[in-house]
């Protein structure tokens, strides 16, 4: 779960459309920013299509829903030349985002430190509600 509310935190403020950019205004459903890879992956077999946001194509999601099961596998399989890495290395925010963000990206430092800082604040948050976390 923190891992979830952690990435798409991150990536589109959780789907807010005011705070999560062109990409979710698009209508697009795609709240983790997957970028578009063609049909041939288990998440990409979803997608309805793909849109042009920022010089980049992202896939499109036909739902939230169909959205989210994409992101799902995404992190439970991929990536495709690194099948079950998120999951192998998570909690660290560093080797997640090396994959996920880049890490030859400008502007990483500050994203890994924005994921620690959001994973903290849910994991708090979701402990004081009585969830247990990983």
């Amino acid at each position: 779960m923190v891992l979830t509310l952690t990435i798409l935190g991150a990536e589109t403020s959780l789907g807010d459309p005011d705070l999560g950019g062109d990409l979710i205004r698009s209508g697009s459903c795609n709240y983790g920013c997957m970028k578009y890879a063609g049909r041939d992956t288990p998440w990409g077999a979803l997608s309805s299509g793909k849109v042009r946001v920022a010089g980049a194509d992202w896939y499109t999601f036909p739902s939230p829903e169909v959205g989210m099961r994409a992101w799902g596998l995404l992190i439970a399989h991929g990536p495709t030349w690194k099948p079950g890495f998120y999951l192998s290395v998570y909690p660290d925010w560093g080797d997640i985002a090396s994959v996920y963000f880049g890490k030859d990206v400008a502007g990483f430092a500050e994203y890994v430190a924005g994921l620690k800082d959001q994973s903290a604040k849910f994991s708090k948050a979701l402990k004081d509600a009585g969830f247990t976390t990983k």
